[in-house]
């Protein structure tokens, strides 16, 4: 896989297992990088891909 090293990290994920069946997921965004109008995108986007 290549990396840039010179590229900065705008987003970090988590993952934590609650037990065998289920699972979380944290999300971390860097709002220097966002605009509000992009992170209610991204939120709804994420949303509606989770729910179906």
């Amino acid at each position: 896989t290549w990396r840039d090293p010179n590229d900065v990290d705008v987003m970090y994920t988590s993952t934590y297992a609650i037990d065998e069946k289920r699972f979380t997921v944290f999300l971390q965004l860097h709002t220097q990088v966002f605009d509000r109008a992009a992170v209610v995108a991204l939120l709804k986007e994420l949303l509606r891909l989770v729910t179906g």
